[in-house]
């Protein structure tokens, strides 16, 4: 099944877009640390990136040129709160943009949409990943984190996340 990094800042979101990916088969990493995501994207077999390009009160168009510049090829999903970035030309570098009142179904279409795409995006199987990293890379959450959305915490996260 696909890798899917998710890099939001809002771990409500991050975690239900974690959970219900995972749920779908993907498998699934979501940090709120735009400082890893170079090196995530170095030392994993990514398929896709998922990210908001408003973290922190800073517009992050910069982490979408990084992932570019790193590697052409990696697909680029940008999910944000704000149609507005459907008019800035950055955004014709990601394969595609959702505004965050979509509801999970756009999602996994859209996911089909890219991931099933031939061209421009290569077989991400044939890139070589380095054995380790030159030292420890900080991993997310666990789902078994107590800290998790869990039951109505979660609907209420979804109905907030969503709306």
């Amino acid at each position: 099944m696909p890798t899917i990094l998710i890099v939001d800042d809002k771990p409500g979101v991050r975690q239900l877009l974690a959970e219900e990916l995972a749920f779908q088969g993907y498998t699934v990493m979501a940090i709120g640390n735009v400082a890893s995501v170079n090196e995530i994207i170095r030392f994993s077999n990514l398929d896709l990136v998922i990210m908001d390009p408003h973290m922190k009160g800073q517009h992050r168009w910069d982490l979408l040129l990084d992932i570019k510049h790193q590697d052409p090829h990696l697909p680029v999903l940008i999910v944000t709160e704000s149609a507005s970035y459907r008019r800035d030309p950055r955004s014709t570098l990601a394969a595609g943009l959702l505004v965050k009142s979509f509801n999970l179904n756009d999602l996994f279409q859209k996911l089909a949409e890219i991931l099933h795409r031939k061209e421009p995006y290569p077989n991400r199987e044939a890139r070589p990943v380095p054995k380790s990293p030159p030292y420890p890379i900080q991993r997310p959450p666990s789902i078994d984190d107590p800290a998790v959305l869990v039951g109505s915490d979660r609907k209420a996260a979804m109905n907030l996340a969503f709306l």
